[in-house]
């Protein structure tokens, strides 16, 4: 077995919606972070602490009867009380990396730093990551 150490930008490019290469399997379980959640892994990072690793599975689509254990899903850019899933529909033999672990630390970086917040008031609030603090 081999590893390899990437970026976090490396991974946000990833998760891009308009071209993403990492994906959600059906097995994984729902979003479950909350905001203070979030913050806190801004804040790991930002003191340099380890954030964990995040098991990949390199494989290629193949799902011609949208199987419902074989779906995938994009990893969501904006935070809201239903987070529902977006399946995808890729082309059978497309490349993808499924995300086995590390699920709710990338969709956290994703929303962090590409999304809003929605509270259940409906207020929308973007959260800031500012380096320089």
């Amino acid at each position: 077995m081999s590893y390899k150490i990437d970026t976090i930008g490396y991974a946000l490019k990833k998760l891009n919606p308009a071209s993403p290469k990492y994906f959600i399997p059906a097995m994984q379980r729902p979003f479950v972070w909350g905001k203070q959640d979030i913050i806190s892994l801004f804040e790991s990072i930002y003191l340099g602490f380890p954030i964990g690793a995040t098991l990949v599975w390199n494989t290629a689509y193949d799902n011609p009867e949208d199987l419902g254990a074989n779906r995938v899903y994009l990893f969501p850019r904006d935070y809201d009380k239903n987070m529902s899933r977006v399946q995808v529909h890729l082309d059978p033999g497309t490349e993808l990396t499924l995300i086995l672990d590390g699920q709710q630390r990338l969709t956290s970086l994703n929303i962090g730093i590409r999304g809003e917040w929605v509270d259940n008031r409906a207020i929308q609030y973007k959260m800031y990551f500012d380096p320089r603090i």
